[in-house]
């Protein structure tokens, strides 16, 4: 621990060997993907609380579920890993930007009628 504390401290993602379906189109498919069924996901919640809500509320409702990832997905980044601040702002400020843009077309979708 002590070792940790005085430094230098490198946190590193290391591949053994080649990658041979390595492509950044494919890179892009599997975020894609990803944030398909995340979308899924989160529209299904909203569809449950969207008939007590109205537009704002849904789209809020979006947004602090954004809130909520940013907490305990990326900021942990910053305690266990030492990323530094700016690299998770900038992380949860897309984050929160991107979901929240999200909101504001999911709550105009599905509004529980």
């Amino acid at each position: 621990m002590q070792a940790m504390a005085d430094g230098p401290f490198v946190f590193a993602s290391i591949r053994a060997g080649e990658n041979p379906d390595f492509s950044t189109s494919k890179m892009m498919l599997r975020g894609f993907t990803a944030t398909l069924v995340a979308s899924i996901l989160l529209a299904i919640l909203l569809a449950v609380v969207a008939p007590r809500l109205n537009y704002a509320g849904r789209a809020g409702f979006v947004v602090l579920i954004a809130l909520l990832i940013c907490i305990v997905g990326l900021y942990p980044n910053q305690i266990w890993w030492e990323f530094s601040s700016g690299f998770v702002l900038a992380n949860m400020l897309d984050t929160a930007f991107g979901w929240g843009i999200e909101g504001l077309v999911m709550a105009g979708i599905i509004n529980g009628k």
